[in-house]
Parts: C-alpha cells; sequence; structure tokens
C-alpha cells in the first residue's frame, strides 16, 4: 500500500471518529429531554396525576421543544445513509421517544398516533424511522397502558379499563398490518406482536375481575 494511500485511510478513519463523536455528543443531549418527559408522563400513575392527566399532557409537551432541536442539529450532522450506519447509536432513544409520544397522543385523544405524525412531532423530517423500532415503541406503549389500567382500579375509575382494552384491541390491530419477513432469524416483529397480544390480555383479566365484581356500568 503506498504511503498515500495509507494517508488517506488514516483521513478517513479520523473523519469517522469525528462524525461517531458529535452524533454521541447530540444523543447524549437529546437524552436529558426524553428523560424529563417521561419522568413528567409518569405522574398519570400517581393519584393526583391520574385526575389531572390534561395537565399532565401540556408539561409533557413542553419538553418536545428541546427535543426537535436537539433532532434537528442530528439532521444537520447525519445523511440518511449515517443515519443508519449509526443506528446502534440512535435506535434506543428513539424507540423511547416514539413510546412518549403515542403515550402522549393516546392520553389527549384517546387514538393511535401514525409512523408519520411520530415523526412530524418530533421534528424528524429528513431522516426515516425504521417499522421495527416504530413497533417496538408500541410495544412499550401497551405494557404502561396495562399499568394504567391497573392503577385506575385503584384510584376508583371502573371505566378505564375498559377503555385501554378496547384501544389497545385497535393497536393490536394495527400490528398484526405490519409486514414479517419469515425468513428474519431474530423474527423481532413476531416477538413484538406476541408481547403486545400478552399485554392484551392482561388488560382483559382486569376487565374480567371487574365485570364479576359487577363494578362496570
Amino acid at each position: 500500500m503506498m504511503l498515500q494511500d495509507i494517508d488517506e485511510l488514516n483521513e478517513y478513519f479520523a473523519s469517522e471518529e469525528t462524525l461517531q463523536e458529535k452524533v454521541q455528543v447530540i444523543i447524549d443531549r437529546l437524552d436529558i429531554p426524553v428523560r424529563k418527559m417521561l419522568s413528567t408522563l409518569q405522574m398519570i400513575h400517581s393519584e393526583t396525576g391520574f385526575k389531572t392527566i390534561n395537565s399532565v399532557c401540556v408539561q409533557a409537551r413542553t419538553h418536545l421543544v428541546q427535543v426537535k432541536r436537539d433532532i434537528d442539529e442530528l439532521q444537520t450532522v447525519l445523511s440518511k445513509f449515517d443515519f443508519y450506519r449509526f443506528i446502534e447509536m440512535w435506535q434506543n432513544i428513539f424507540r423511547k421517544l416514539i413510546f412518549l409520544v403515542s403515550l402522549l397522543v393516546y392520553l389527549e385523544d384517546d387514538r393511535l398516533v401514525t409512523l408519520e405524525e411520530c415523526a412530524e412531532i418530533i421534528g424528524l423530517h429528513n431522516l426515516p424511522i425504521d417499522e421495527e423500532i416504530y413497533l417496538s415503541g408500541l410495544v412499550d406503549l401497551s405494557r404502561e397502558l396495562v399499568r394504567l389500567a391497573t392503577n385506575s382500579v385503584t384510584y376508583q375509575d371502573y371505566n378505564k379499563p375498559s377503555q385501554i382494552l378496547d384501544f389497545i384491541n385497535r393497536l393490536y390491530t394495527c400490528v398484526l398490518s405490519f409486514d414479517v419477513d419469515e425468513e428474519d432469524d431474530d423474527q423481532q416483529m413476531n416477538k413484538n406482536m406476541d408481547h403486545v397480544k400478552n399485554n392484551l390480555r392482561n388488560v382483559e383479566k382486569v376487565v374480567y375481575s371487574l365485570s364479576s365484581r359487577k363494578l362496570l356500568d
């Protein structure tokens, strides 16, 4: 290998390291408003937060301002090609964001947010979100709603679990519409579908328990 080739190779590795460092700095900064948003939305599991869900949602949305700023910076640093080269660095935090946005939209409007809406809400315009990461966020949403259904009984809102059951049924129908690659060794999509189905069954148990005790309207 010629000396010039070695210099070019070293230059390439140096630029890669610089880019990776830039991405990590942005991801670390993005993690701050994400954690704050998570902390805010967890208030729905307390009695006070459960009774003031609208206020909790308003407060949670304030953290999206900084989320959008950080994601906008990420889009200036990464091209579409680079975005997936560094997937190991950002996929976890984007899964959290999809979970938080989907929970927020559910609490506000009792509906399932689409992948396109998620991207719009967090300000992601130039880079794609993988369907599998979106589905993973929905799995987290279904798990969180099992907890909410259980806690709503504690706070004597006996109709809430039935509403949650109806929503998770709709969510599960949406999940089933995803294309599954049967040749995928990991079969993560199938695993995610099973997780949602299990969470659906858990809410069904809560509703059945309420029905058997004649606590439903």
